[in-house]
């Protein structure tokens, strides 16, 4: 039996919700739960996705609501300290 698996999955969304889901948070228009919100449903949308198309492992853990290296950065503590960035706090 073979075994098929994605490395990563766009996470932008087919119309790119998550793109518009950022700037309307950026210009004050949403709110941080809106945008968190956008992202739950394109994580769960692309999840399901991968399972109809009948793979045998679906790609987790590789969302970032705005930059995967900026949140690695983050994860490693590598930011530098003129940015202010303290553990605990969530970016964005």
């Amino acid at each position: 039996m073979t075994t098929s698996h994605l490395l990563g999955f766009p996470r932008i969304g087919a119309h790119r919700e998550l793109k518009f889901a950022m700037e309307s948070f950026w210009k004050g228009t949403t709110t941080e739960i809106d945008l968190l919100r956008v992202g739950r449903e394109l994580r769960a949308r692309h999840w399901g996705l991968q399972r109809q198309t009948g793979l045998s492992l679906v790609a987790a853990g590789d969302f970032a609501d705005y930059d995967h290296v900026h949140n690695v950065t983050a994860l490693v503590g590598a930011v530098p300290t003129r940015f202010g960035y303290s553990e605990g706090v969530r970016l964005l």
